[in-house]
């Protein structure tokens, strides 16, 4: 019972740290994605902006923007 119960312990640790190492790399890689995803609505507004006014918008005031929406996407608000 005892070596049962010890190697149950064991399998139950090696789950944890699977699971955490698991949740590290799904973090990582969202962070990426949103990264790109970042770049290619930065792009993607600019051009649709630029196209729409016919005139040159500040890349500045896209990243703004771009930030304040995928910031509004992640907290819900």
């Amino acid at each position: 019972a005892q070596a049962a119960e010890k190697r149950n312990a064991e399998i139950a640790e090696a789950l944890a740290a699977e699971a955490a190492a698991a949740a590290s790399r799904i973090g990582a890689a969202k962070a990426e994605a949103l990264v790109e995803l970042r770049g290619v609505a930065t792009e993607l507004a600019l051009a649709a902006a630029e196209r729409l006014l016919d005139a040159q918008v500040a890349q500045a005031d896209v990243d703004a923007a771009v930030d304040a929406a995928m910031t509004i996407e992640e907290t819900g608000a």
